[in-house]
C-alpha cells in the first residue's frame, strides 16, 4: 500500500521502523515463552526463573503485536513518521500541487527556482 510523506513528498512504499513491527517476530516470542514456561521439569527455584523469562518473552511479543496492529511505518527517504494514505485530502492536494509519481521525491518550489537561476557549468 503506497503512502505519501508529508515532509519530503515521497510517494511510494513506506518501510517498517524496526523488526518489532513484524507479526512473526511476536509469534515466535509467544511460542518461545510457552516452551520456556511449560517445558522442563520442576527444579524448585528454577520455576521462578522460567516464569520471569517467559514473562519477558510475552512482553516483547506484546510490543511487537502492538506495532504490527498499529501499522507503524516511516518514510524510507527522510524517516518521517507522518505518512499519509493516498485517499487522504491532504495527500491528494500534495499530489496535484507537486505532480507526484510513485517512487519519486518532489523538489520544493524554492529549489526549482534556485536551480533555474543558477548558471549551468559545461565542460
Amino acid at each position: 500500500m503506497s503512502k505519501l510523506c508529508s515532509k519530503c513528498h515521497y510517494l511510494g512504499q513506506p518501510k517498517q521502523p524496526h523488526f518489532f513491527a513484524n507479526f512473526y517476530f511476536g509469534l515466535g516470542f509467544v511460542i518461545g515463552g510457552l516452551i520456556i514456561y511449560l517445558g522442563g521439569s520442576n527444579y524448585g527455584n528454577f520455576d521462578l526463573i522460567r516464569f520471569i523469562v517467559a514473562v519477558i518473552f510475552f512482553l516483547i511479543a506484546a510490543i511487537s503485536f502492538r506495532y504490527y496492529a498499529k501499522g507503524s511505518v516511516i518514510c524510507p527517504k527522510c524517516g518521517n513518521k507522518n505518512m499519509l494514505p493516498l485517499d487522504d485530502a491532504e495527500a491528494l492536494k500534495l499530489i496535484k500541487e507537486y505532480d507526484l509519481r510513485p517512487g519519486e521525491n518532489a523538489v520544493d518550489k524554492n529549489e526549482q527556482e534556485s536551480e533555474s537561476t543558477s548558471p549551468s557549468q559545461t565542460t
